[in-house]
């Protein structure tokens, strides 16, 4: 395997930094929050930085070519009051870089699940589990 990494240093530098820019204000936000005036604006101001780190970092992955789901699923979970204030954003970030910098170990990994559904299928869902269960056929 060729050492040339998806995502350089620098870049997973600029990306865990404006995640964790986008956490902080959050984090900010939720300390202003009890003050009535200043509420509504310091909000608007954490979702539109919310969006903007969000769409950045979205279309960067997209253009490297890196599946971008676990960031995706992290960033929607920033939209939720109370839990906007954990650094999910920046977990996931990290996560999808190191997904992307190490296909091999995600491979084992997904191999890993895949074999213990093939040892257990009841412990996973699967298509043929789940039309069984509804009394349709798979095909």
């Amino acid at each position: 395997m060729d050492d040339e990494k998806k995502i350089s240093l620098g870049e997973s530098i600029l990306a865990v930094l404006s995640c964790l820019f986008a956490d902080g204000i959050e984090a900010l936000v939720m300390l202003i929050g009890v003050v009535p005036f200043i509420t509504p604006l310091a909000l608007g101001i954490s979702w539109f930085i919310n969006f903007f780190v969000w769409a950045i970092i979205q279309l960067w992955l997209i253009l490297k070519g890196v599946r971008n789901l676990w960031f995706f699923s992290g960033s929607l979970l920033e939209y939720i009051p109370f839990i906007d204030v954990l650094p999910i954003r920046t977990a996931t970030i990290i996560a999808v870089i190191f997904m992307a910098n190490h296909p091999k170990i995600t491979r084992a990994a997904s191999l890993a699940q895949t074999a213990a559904a093939i040892k257990n299928p009841k412990a996973v869902p699967s298509e043929t589990n789940l039309a069984k269960e509804v009394g349709e056929t798979a095909e």
